[in-house]
């Protein structure tokens, strides 16, 4: 919306140029009189059309340029997703600590899967304009680690989760890896959650259209609702869909 208003504010400056232009037009007529003349009733109609266009297109412009001041007064905001790298490693950790407490993976253990495939995570920022002015805040995080074969099949045997994987189970970048395994989705508004579903869909669409399995483990109502939503199926056909702490995958499609 912003982006609109200053883009349509060039159109009244133009107008307003071509009135200024008229009224010089008339007022300075006598230059220009040795090449073509006309009647002093000509040169005042031009001249009131010009004051005409030009107070229109003023109040125009005013209208927008205040528009856009109370735009960026009350604050707009949009969210974007952003590939974690390795010195932010420790502010996702704590991020995730305050959704999942022990349920996420140490600092250190981050780090190695990161040193394995730096793709890995990847957070949800907030930029906020107001009064002119940028911020920028972490609102959402979430996690694809592309698995080798061993891990897949400790994954189908539930003998690993998205904490304990080590980062000799991390396919490294460039590689085509046996599986995915998203965890860690956490995100403050339903604008930073509405992003991660977005970025999700698009970093694995490809994998499942490739007949890559993608494997989760819910541990919130919300991460339960998920994989009921997306057609995820538990491991162990003995438990509900949706079980919290329970490994559920989606097969590829056929």
């Amino acid at each position: 919306m912003i982006r609109i208003i200053k883009i349509g504010h060039r159109a009244p400056l133009v107008v307003l140029g071509a009135g200024l232009g008229l009224i010089a037009l008339a007022a300075d007529h006598p230059k220009y009189d040795k090449y073509v003349s006309f009647s002093g009733w000509v040169y005042t109609l031009v001249f009131f059309v010009g004051v005409a266009v030009s107070a229109a297109a003023f109040l125009i412009l005013c209208v927008v340029l205040t528009c856009l001041l109370i735009l960026t007064a009350r604050g707009t905001s949009w969210c974007f997703t952003r590939q974690v790298s390795r010195s932010q490693l420790k502010l996702v950790h704590d991020y995730l600590a305050k959704w999942f407490g022990s349920e996420i993976p140490p600092v250190r253990r981050m780090g190695d899967w990161h040193r394995r495939n730096n793709t890995i995570f990847q957070a949800i920022y907030r930029k906020r304009l107001s009064w002119g002015k940028t911020s920028m805040d972490l609102v959402g995080v979430f996690k694809v680690l592309p698995l080798t074969a061993e891990a897949t099949l400790l994954l189908e045997q539930e003998r690993v989760t998205g904490t304990t994987f080590l980062k000799e189970h991390i396919a490294r970048k460039g590689e085509t890896p046996a599986s995915l395994y998203v965890g860690d989705v956490a995100g403050d508004t339903s604008q930073a959650k509405a992003e991660i579903l977005r970025s999700l869909q698009r970093l694995v669409g490809d994998h499942i259209d490739a007949g890559i399995p993608i494997y989760t483990r819910p541990l919130t109502k919300h991460g339960a609702r998920l994989v009921r939503k997306y057609d995820f199926s538990p491991i162990n056909t003995d438990i509900s869909c949706g079980a919290a702490g329970r490994i559920h995958k989606l097969s590829p499609r056929v």
